[in-house]
């Protein structure tokens, strides 16, 4: 009925899974995107800070929808509704279903999230510069899909 997704280097609290699927279990959303934004977050970085602010008004432009936190992976989508989205993107995948959600319709929501420093691993992200080209390079094709 609800699919979710988190990662798996230790940064989100699955405690925390039960708040993200609630919205789509009482029937409130399609889409619920978790925020460390309007929950909690360790900084690890000012500039990645920066950028979750600055992507996150971009996403919020584009599709005329108030977003705080649209590179977060945790978040929870109502299964019967993920075959009408055309995803994609390989690497930057979080901002693409948002975008895509968003232009067919969904009724996406956000609620507070608590995000960690990284407690396992290490990132698979490029550095900051072509992180950023490839994070707007996917923002602007999803949206003019």
């Amino acid at each position: 009925e609800v699919i979710f997704t988190l990662d798996a280097d230790g940064q989100p609290l699955p405690a925390e899974i039960p708040a993200l699927v609630k919205p789509i279990l009482d029937g409130e959303a399609d889409l619920v995107n978790g925020s460390r934004v309007l929950g909690h977050h360790e900084k690890d970085s000012r500039i990645r800070s920066a950028g979750v602010v600055f992507f996150s008004g971009l996403v919020s432009l584009l599709t005329w929808t108030r977003i705080t936190d649209c590179s977060n992976a945790f978040r929870a989508i109502r299964a019967d509704e993920v075959g009408k989205l055309d995803l994609r993107q390989q690497q930057f995948h979080t901002t693409e279903l948002l975008i895509e959600a968003l232009k067919k319709g969904l009724r996406v929501v956000e609620v507070p999230i608590t995000i960690q420093r990284r407690r396992s691993g290490t990132s698979k992200k490029p550095s900051t510069l072509p992180y950023g080209w490839g994070f707007t390079k996917a923002i602007i094709t999803t949206w003019l899909r």
